[in-house]
């Protein structure tokens, strides 16, 4: 994620996470843009 924002400043990734609703490691999708020095992201879980 850092190095994407470092790099093209903005972008998606996909990644595994744990849900804290099921307590299930799950898919997750992420958007992230670059805004001066600061990383900003929402991402949601994917079935």
């Amino acid at each position: 994620m850092i190095a994407l924002a470092k790099g093209k400043g903005s972008g998606t990734v996909d990644y595994v996470w744990l849900n804290p609703t099921t307590n299930k490691v799950e898919n997750k999708h992420l958007r992230i843009e670059r805004l001066d020095n600061y990383l900003i992201g929402v991402g949601y879980y994917t079935r």
